[in-house]
């Protein structure tokens, strides 16, 4: 399984039904979504880029409304989805409770930056720590 980072903005606060989880308020801001996607990571990352599609995860509520703006594939294999959301929550990142987590394994894979500097902040230490390779463009996607 290869773990991504997909970043979304919202550009004001935003209340959206998000399947199980019921109405979830979204603050104007930036938010980190953390995904695997195995074999077929950047088909699942360019997901996220597209409006209208059928809702299957949590945070196709959300790209459905405002989808990715950039993305992200963690080439250091010793780092899972469960592993960097529980890094990012221990590590004092906000997050949204629950969300893309319904195994229960790690309180959220949202997590939210109220300024773009916050979250190029924290991009800057996963980078360091895990190897983080910028997805370039829509064309890396296909």
């Amino acid at each position: 399984m290869e773990t991504y980072i997909v970043i979304i903005y919202v550009d004001k606060d935003t209340k959206i039904k998000v399947g199980s989880l019921g109405d979830v308020v979204f603050s104007k801001g930036y938010y980190l979504y953390i995904g695997s996607g195995g074999v077929n990571t950047l088909k699942r990352i360019s997901r996220h880029y597209r409006i209208g599609k059928k809702a299957k995860w949590h945070i196709d509520y959300l790209t459905n409304f405002y989808p990715a703006i950039e993305s992200y594939v963690i080439k250091n294999k010793d780092i899972d989805e469960y592993t960097l959301s529980l890094y990012m929550a221990e590590n004092g990142f906000k997050y949204i409770k629950g969300f893309g987590s319904t195994d229960k394994k790690s309180p959220s894979h949202l997590f939210y930056f109220e300024s773009r500097r916050e979250l190029e902040k924290a991009l800057e230490i996963l980078s360091h720590k895990m190897q983080l390779i910028k997805v370039n463009s829509i064309i890396d996607l296909i």
